[in-house]
């Protein structure tokens, strides 16, 4: 019962400092907030459509199918691209580094990931996936 209270009661202190911040500091901005405090993890704010492009992404099962299509691509690159399923896997996963993933795919053309599109047993949109990369990697060249 005690533990019931002392949770009401954080809950009830938690509304009331809420409200009166919003009274007392009307002009803070979230976007703006959020860009402070994350610019040195390198996390970017995310739009409507990118955030649901996440889960799409996420159905990536790791078959290995994009990267058998296109070994030749790899082979011509001394192993410096890794592959379309590392590309997805980490994309998906890890949000920092989209400057060093549009350099990893910097030499495939919109037909190169709809043929991969195709291909893929779960339907991961390759050229979506490669616009969002290239727009953050853009944002985070921008001063």
């Amino acid at each position: 019962m005690t533990s019931l209270l002392h949770a009401g009661w954080l809950l009830a202190w938690s509304l009331v400092r809420t409200l009166l911040r919003r009274i007392l500091l009307p002009n803070r901005d979230g976007l703006v907030e959020f860009t402070r405090h994350y610019a040195n993890d390198r996390l970017m704010p995310l739009t409507i459509s990118e955030r649901d492009l996440i889960p799409r992404l996420s159905a990536c099962i790791g078959c290995g199918r994009c990267d058998w299509y296109q070994t030749q691509h790899t082979v011509a690159s001394r192993s410096a691209y890794r592959g379309m399923m590392a590309f997805v896997l980490s994309a998906s996963r890890s949000m920092p580094d989209f400057d060093v993933a549009a350099d990893a795919m910097a030499n495939l053309s919109e037909e190169q990931l709809s043929t991969l599109r195709q291909r893929c047993p779960v339907d991961i949109p390759f050229s979506e996936l490669a616009g969002f990369v290239r727009s953050k990697a853009q944002l985070m060249l921008s001063p």
